[in-house]
């Protein structure tokens, strides 16, 4: 019990000794579980909350919580005997309520069956409630439109959990896009608004947890989400010159002569090694151009380096895909980005002999019609990838030929796991071909909490991820992920992991954890060693990125430097919410 609450029982003594024998002689029972009953986390004006186990525990000290009044007291109880939120939350005078109850779904967007928004206008405050709990999330769209030109949408969250908040495009279509800057927000405090500039148009403010645990209805769910708009002045365009000795792609802008798997018939550009393409690009009315142009590389007989370099007027996308055979694409690889004439990154991946397209868009669905700003190149270039490797393993062997499927855990019928333990190293195989890859789960089962490290070393581009949500199978990565190539270690997967059940997940991949679907047929460079280490201790900031055991400005600049590979919003959301931890 809280100190002030030791003090103040005396003086309420009186009131629930009246109030328990009143409920005797009515025969009342405590009003626990109901769904109008209130926060358990703040005071709710109604006897009793919404939770039904961490209600019964506080009037079991408190009676006066269920007979009388849920107040401020009761909340402070509430966070300390049901493990709730560190802090309270009210709902500001004159907000709008959400008018969902924590635990359904009345607008969770895109991600609902059928479709549902909620709805917020600029100007507005919105309380609501969100929850993570068995490896899933809240989530919850709130539909915005604006009619000018060009219009800076601000989003500002206030949470009791650790949260996101985006603002999103790409909705009339349900292909959301995030645009602009994204916000968090921990402990009721606001780390960052979302904001960004947009034309026009139906949008998306969306709040949600930013973990997939640990947030169960009933320990801290509120949040507080202000929208607030204002004109800008719309970015004035920029324009390229098309090279000396570029290719022009020869589709004049809003035809679609090269729409390769996503037209009827299906047709392609073409691209060799060394060439700059230069092309056009749209999207308007929730639809879009995409150029698909295809690099034929059967000829090889080793695995080619690809590096394809996009330079746009608009905001773009370039990716390598596989799986062109079928018509059945695979984003292989790393992704590539460009806007305002400026390349962000190129799209890189490690190939086979075969056939590949680079796929060129825009980002969004809308905002770049005909006669703006539309054109771009693109530049592929191709080079030898690092020779064979050869690893030699002493360990436990996984028991699987290369080609089988014994330990495919999620992503198996019926679900397998093969197993692993700490201080274990298991000699295993794994592929990626044809579009798909191997995927191996080793459950580790914990029996105290733990720092544990999982070490690859593979002969092909390999990932180590740590992953929780096993008993249901809605699979979450831990901590930082591992990666390896050419024999050598990269960087290993860590999480400070409490008692229970995890899995050690190995596969193709690349260093920002995409996976890889081609290339590494059996018969090649397909064997690994995977090495668990296990222990207490090590540092308690899971986001110290530069190893000085402090959250702060350096580990922000190091994930920023590194957006998009690997990290994201959420990876960002989550920094900030351990912002200041030092060990």
């Amino acid at each position: 019990m809280r100190s002030e609450y030791t003090f103040f029982k005396v003086g309420r003594l009186a009131a629930i000794t009246a109030a328990v024998a009143l409920a005797a002689v009515a025969g009342a029972n405590p009003p626990c579980g109901e769904p109008d009953a209130g926060d358990c986390n703040s005071a709710n004006g109604t006897p009793g909350c919404d939770n039904l186990d961490c209600c019964k525990a506080v009037c079991g000290e408190d009676p006066f919580c269920c007979d009388t009044e849920w107040d401020d007291v009761c909340a402070g109880e509430a966070a300390t005997l049901c493990g709730g939120p560190t802090c309270i939350l009210d709902c500001p005078p004159g907000s709008s309520e959400e008018l969902e109850v924590c635990g359904d779904d009345t607008n969770g967007g895109c991600n609902g069956t059928p479709v549902a928004f909620g709805a917020i206008d600029c100007g507005e405050t919105v309380c609501g409630t969100g929850w993570a709990d068995g490896g899933t999330r809240d989530t919850d769209w709130y539909l915005i439109s604006v009619t000018g030109e060009c219009t800076t949408i601000t989003a500002d969250l206030t949470s009791q959990f650790s949260g996101v908040v985006f603002i999103v495009g790409g909705i009339d279509v349900c292909a959301p896009v995030v645009l602009g800057t994204t916000g968090a927000s921990a402990e009721c405090v606001s780390n960052g608004a979302a904001s960004a500039d947009v034309a026009a148009g139906d949008y998306v403010v969306f709040v949600a947890p930013s973990v997939f645990e640990g947030v169960p209805c009933g320990a801290g769910n509120d949040y507080v989400v202000t929208v607030s708009c204002e004109e800008c002045v719309p970015v004035e365009g920029c324009e390229l010159e098309c090279p000396p000795n570029a290719s022009l792609e020869g589709e004049t802008c809003g035809d679609d002569t090269n729409g390769g798997c996503n037209s009827t018939p299906v047709a392609f550009g073409s691209i060799e090694c060394g060439e700059t393409i230069c092309g056009t690009g749209w999207a308007d009315g929730g639809t879009r151009d995409t150029d698909w142009y295809l690099l034929d590389l059967t000829g090889e007989t080793d695995p080619v380096d690809l590096t394809a370099t996009l330079t746009s007027e608009f905001s773009g996308v370039v990716f390598i895909v596989g799986g062109i055979a079928n018509c059945a694409p695979a984003v292989l690889g790393q992704t590539g980005s460009s806007v305002n004439c400026e390349a962000v990154q190129p799209a890189v991946a490690t190939v086979a002999p075969g056939q590949y397209v680079i796929f060129v868009a825009a980002a969004d669905f809308n905002g770049t019609p005909c006669d703006t700003f539309n054109d771009y190149t693109v530049t592929l270039q191709c080079g030898d990838a690092p020779p064979p490797c050869d690893i030699v393993c002493d360990g436990s062997a996984e028991g699987e030929t290369c080609g089988d499927d014994t330990n495919g855990g999620c992503n198996s019928t019926p679900v397998a796991f093969g197993s692993i333990e700490c201080g274990e190293t298991i000699c295993g195989t794994s592929y990626a071909d044809a579009g798909t890859r191997d995927t191996d789960w080793y459950l580790l089962d914990l029996a105290t909490d733990e720092t544990i490290s999982a070490e690859l070393i593979s002969e092909f581009p390999g990932v180590v991820f740590i992953i929780g949500g096993i008993d249901v199978c809605a699979p979450v990565v831990l901590g930082d992920i591992g990666t390896s190539a050419n024999c050598e270690a990269g960087a290993s997967a860590t999480a400070d992991l409490t008692a229970g059940q995890y899995v050690i997940f190995v596969s193709a991949g690349n260093a920002d954890g995409s996976g890889i679907f081609e290339g590494y047929p059996c018969g090649g460079n397909n064997d690994y060693s995977l090495t668990l280490t296990c222990g207490t201790g090590g540092c308690p900031c899971a986001w110290d990125l530069d190893g000085d055991c402090d959250v702060d400005p350096a580990d922000l600049a190091i994930l920023l430097a590194a957006w998009n590979s690997p990290y994201g919003p959420a990876d960002l959301a989550a920094l900030l919410a351990e912002w200041g931890c030092s060990g």
